[in-house]
């Protein structure tokens, strides 16, 4: 679990084995559920179809990569800045999109606990 001081950015890395795929782009979000309630009024995109359970908040879009990269060992540094961002903890999703040689698109995602404090 990562400790951040409200207003410091937040820094992760997204490390991962690209396999058959490529890289293309990632982002940040989180399930409504797994935020503070005030995340409400952060003005982030919402996503609610379907289940309340899987009601989502986008926290950035998808940042394309400037090419699609492969391999094993690959690294993604994410700066998120937390000014604004209200004080609890997070469970934040970090999704990797991925394109086949057929440009079908694959996804993976993981989980990180975040507590933004005063």
């Amino acid at each position: 679990k990562s400790i951040v001081r409200a207003g410091e950015p937040l820094l992760l890395t997204a490390s991962y084995d690209s396999g058959r795929f490529s890289a293309a782009a990632y982002c940040v979000g989180a399930y409504k559920r797994d935020v503070p309630k005030a995340c409400k009024n952060m003005g982030w995109k919402t996503w609610e179809e379907g289940d309340a359970k899987f009601h989502s908040y986008y926290v950035t879009d998808f940042q394309f990569l400037s090419r699609t990269v492969s391999g094993s060992n690959l690294r993604q540094n994410i700066r998120l800045d937390t000014a604004r961002w209200p004080l609890g903890d997070y469970r934040l999703r970090v999704k990797v999109l991925f394109y086949d040689s057929n440009r079908k698109e694959h996804y993976r995602e993981s989980t990180v606990l975040v507590s933004v404090v005063e």
